[in-house]
């Protein structure tokens, strides 16, 4: 700098002189750009080295260290994770380390916390029948729950199915499933027939099973076939008895024969 008749106003690039302060190509090795803020003589030693783009870092009258580049910032990058209902993580977001973003699974509710390089995960979770306290319900209940897709984006399509042999309409998170268990139709520990036993309990004595309530267990009941007559038994056979000299129709009956005849009818076992 010169000033005629005044004192010169002298100025000092550091970025581009060779002086004891200046930046002397510090920058510049290190891929990064040098700017001197103030080049009045007074001010020296206040240059500053600034990453390149799309990195981010500055250092003053030094390189920077370490220049960052966030590659989840990177529109596209974010964009593949959120799509796939994850989140986007740079591990290590320094200039030297590119193309290592990952893809990570929500957290919770993962059970596995996968991760992969550029690309989305192959994510585990619970799915609703274990985190939902309505799918909770349906097991508790005894029933099985189900969920089609346990992905974090699909709620809602849990359903909630009868446990065998037990049988009913499979219901959904807006609504209760009614099981119904035949009794005296399927095998089971409180049925007619158990896992242990050849045939229904009934079926063997030659009666008739009966299952009253359906949506209870152990209450079967074996009923006399007409033209025996007994008072149903729950859980057992009847005690089921024919008087041959009143009941008509059967086979084996007296019908008209004694009257007939002006004699009295008397069946000694009925």
């Amino acid at each position: 700098g010169t000033a005629v008749a005044n004192v010169a106003e002298c100025v000092i690039d550091e970025c581009v002189e060779d002086c004891a302060t200046c930046s002397k190509g510090t920058c510049s090795k290190e891929g990064q750009t040098c700017h001197d803020p103030n080049i009045a003589s007074s001010s020296l030693s206040d240059w500053i080295c600034t990453c390149p783009p799309p990195s981010t870092g500055t250092a003053t009258a030094q390189a920077a260290s370490p220049c960052v580049v966030d590659e989840c910032k990177v529109p596209d990058n974010e964009k593949k994770c959120a799509d796939a209902g994850q989140v986007c993580v740079d591990p290590n977001p320094t200039l030297s380390s590119r193309n290592d973003w990952e893809c990570r699974c929500v957290v919770p509710p993962a059970i596995k916390v996968k991760s992969a390089v550029m690309t989305p995960a192959d994510c585990e979770y619970p799915g609703e029948c274990m985190t939902d306290p309505e799918a909770k319900k349906c097991t508790d209940a005894g029933h099985i729950c189900d969920d089609p897709n346990t992905s974090p984006g699909s709620t809602g399509d849990w359903v909630c199915i009868c446990t065998p042999p037990s049988t009913g309409a499979n219901a959904t998170a807006s609504s209760n499933v009614m099981c119904e268990t035949d009794e005296c139709k399927v095998v089971c520990p409180t049925c007619a027939q158990t896992a242990t036993s050849p045939a229904n309990v009934c079926e063997q004595e030659g009666q008739e099973c009966e299952d009253p309530d359906k949506t209870a267990f152990g209450d079967w009941q074996c009923k006399c076939p007409s033209p025996w007559t007994g008072t149903p038994m729950t859980g057992a056979p009847a005690n089921c008895s024919l008087d041959e000299c009143v009941v008509q129709n059967c086979p084996t009956c007296a019908k008209t024969t004694c009257s007939d005849k002006m004699q009295t009818c008397d069946d000694p076992n009925t």
